[in-house]
């Protein structure tokens, strides 16, 4: 064990962490939005429906039975909750991926200088620890109890995770080397969990457990990118008055399916859009990072994809719903960025060194990764003033 903390990785992330804390406790910012949340304390008659989430309002509900900060602090405590787990499952995760410990104090620079354990909505940062833990359980080949658990936790956080679980799941148990009995306790284990986790809430919201959030997430999206090209001077808010676009545009239309049957072409320029604004904000994110993903891409032929690469790709399927309901937001991408960036790390890793092979594209992957901390250390020390006291939060898009 004390060997461990005299690693130079760990002790890294122990000051990263510290200095994160300090941040979150020393800079207080005040409930907004969806981050409304922390306030559920649990109940069986308030059971969370599938749309709302249902991991994330229990980690709220038995944190304020159990533990019930008080209303001033209680933010503070959700938000450390949630970088807690967002900055120690994304290490844990680069420690089984990545060997060389200068690369993985390079992947924690990125997600502290990214500003993602700050975001203001704690439900992301729960998201993506799920998200990395599930990871972690394919990588380490967990029993099929605890992969199916990890599994039911990641396809419950969000109603979108369902999707990558599932994903994850089949990757399981048709392309990893098992044995039938084992695959088969982990679909079992995997149904027989999610079915005790939903019974309480069909049980406290009957048909409702399932709602229809997904044309609501549609309409807001969809009048937010057609919000800017309004002529009219006071255009109705996209985000509280959806209804205003979508009655003069689709005024037939009361589900994804009247969308696309009454209004299909329509509906694909909403997809167009959903594209763009996709691509332009995984930009905003990766920053000068994002130019190492077509140099890994030209490098598939001599250098095949590892077992964590096809893991990762499989997760991909979750940007299906971003595009056909939303678009995907900065924050939507807070689950995918410490595994995207722990791949480039080793990627990086794998390359051959200049000095034994004709080709340095390792070093134009150092100099791209220190461009792109460089510039990501240029808009953490620029935004400083937004963690002051009542100033403007870090709100990405």
């Amino acid at each position: 064990m004390r060997l461990i903390f005299k690693q130079p990785d760990v002790l890294f992330f122990l000051a990263i962490f510290s200095l994160s804390a300090a941040i979150i406790l020393g800079f207080p910012q005040d409930i907004r939005f969806d981050q409304q949340l922390i306030r559920y304390v649990f109940s069986f008659k308030d059971f969370p429906s599938f749309d709302d989430g249902v991991i994330s309002h229990l980690i709220a509900g038995f944190y304020n039975r159990f533990v019930a900060p008080s209303a001033e602090s209680l933010n503070q405590h959700f938000r450390f909750l949630a970088m807690t787990g967002f900055l120690t499952s994304a290490f844990l995760l680069c420690r089984l991926v990545v060997r060389d410990w200068r690369l993985r104090c390079i992947f924690l620079a990125f997600l502290m200088l990214s500003r993602l354990p700050f975001l203001w909505l704690s439900t992301e940062l729960f998201t993506a620890t799920a998200f990395c833990v599930a990871l972690i359980g394919m990588l380490e080949n967990w029993k099929p109890h605890w992969l199916a658990l990890a599994l039911v936790m990641l396809a419950n956080t969000k109603p979108d995770l369902i999707l990558v679980a599932t994903a994850l799941l089949g990757y399981a148990v048709f392309f990893e080397p098992s044995h039938k009995r084992q695959r088969l306790r982990l679909v079992s284990c995997f149904i027989g969990f999610e079915v005790l986790l939903w019974i309480p809430g069909f049980i406290a919201n009957g048909n409702q457990f399932f709602g229809n959030r997904g044309f609501m997430a549609f309409a807001q999206h969809y009048s937010d990118l057609v919000y800017p090209h309004q002529a009219a001077a006071q255009a109705a808010d996209p985000w509280l008055q959806p209804e205003k676009y979508m009655e003069r545009i689709f005024p037939k239309a009361q589900s994804i399916r009247d969308l696309v049957l009454h209004y299909p072409v329509k509906y694909f320029d909403f997809l167009t859009l959903s594209l763009g604004k996709g691509f332009k904000n995984l930009i905003r994110l990766f920053g000068f990072l994002a130019l190492l993903f077509p140099m890994r891409i030209a490098f598939l032929n001599r250098m095949p994809l590892t077992r964590f690469e096809k893991i990762v790709g499989i997760t991909l399927v979750g940007f299906v719903p971003f595009f056909l309901l939303s678009y995907p937001h900065v924050r939507y991408m807070t689950r995918y960025y410490p595994a995207f960036v722990i791949l480039l790390a080793a990627w990086t890793e794998r390359l051959p060194d200049p000095k034994k092979g004709k080709t340095h594209i390792k070093r134009y992957a150092y100099a791209t990764m220190a461009m792109a901390l460089a510039f990501q250390a240029f808009l953490f020390f620029r935004d400083l003033h937004a963690l002051s006291f009542g100033g403007y939060f870090w709100f990405p898009d």
